[in-house]
């Protein structure tokens, strides 16, 4: 294939993109918008944002018995010395709160559309080109206002899927020391907390990513005459 046929293929290319990117502004974003409203609501009526066990059912740890004397650090640690009532009890160390699973999962699809959402939109505000040097500062204000829109999004999605990782991380080094000494209450407290934490945060960050949405479109929204003029990619100019 020629380099001139390579051309043409390629602004083609960048004209789909460009169409791609009209449509999320037009339609993907504000749909984007109601339905993480809706989902919000949802979840809040649902009571998800609730967790459902109190401070002494979670975790449910085996508990040491009157005759047990308080481990120390570098003694001998685990559940062989727990009594026979407790038995089946480690099983349940495996799990948290229900509704954190339910949140995070259902989430985490929205933190990744948005990565994908923010990234193209940076991708196509490149991609725009002034059709004369009088439109040059005011396409770059209209740019960089855009920008400033897009990234707190981008942001918000990315750590959104770090902290759900970062949560199981930390919330495994919490289990750990809770098992090994069962007698010392605050493990299991910390644990709670963090749960109750992780909740908290996750309600506020659903709230956030619509807010996000609406910051975005409203950007976009602003400047549409000016970043969605018409433009005419010439073929000479990429030999």
């Amino acid at each position: 294939m020629s380099h001139r046929k390579l051309a043409d293929e390629m602004i083609k290319d960048i004209q789909r993109f460009v169409e791609e990117a009209d449509a999320l502004y037009r339609v993907t974003i504000p749909g984007k918008v109601v339905e993480l409203r809706k989902l919000l609501q949802h979840l809040e009526q649902t009571g998800a944002f609730q967790t459902r066990v109190t401070i002494h059912q979670h975790p449910q740890l085996p508990r040491a018995t009157t005759h047990q004397q308080p481990q120390l650090p570098g003694g001998h640690h685990g559940l062989e010395n727990i009594s026979a009532e407790n038995a089946g009890a480690e099983d349940a160390l495996k799990t948290c709160d229900p509704n954190l699973h339910k949140v995070m999962a259902t989430l985490k699809p929205y933190y990744t559309e948005g990565l994908l959402h923010a990234s193209k939109i940076h991708t196509w505000l490149a991609l725009l080109v002034p059709r004369s040097t009088d439109e040059f500062s005011v396409l770059t204000e209209a740019r960089d206002a855009i920008h400033k829109a897009a990234e707190p999004l981008h942001v918000e999605c990315r750590d959104g899927l770090q902290g759900i990782v970062d949560f199981y991380r930390v919330r495994a080094k919490h289990m750990s020391k809770a098992c090994k000494y069962p007698l010392v209450e605050d493990y299991r407290v910390t644990v709670r907390e963090h749960d109750e934490t992780k909740l908290a945060m996750l309600h506020l960050s659903l709230q956030t990513l619509g807010e996000r949405y609406i910051v975005l479109y409203d950007a976009l929204f602003k400047n549409n005459d000016i970043v969605n003029a018409p433009l005419i990619y010439k073929t000479d100019a990429m030999y």
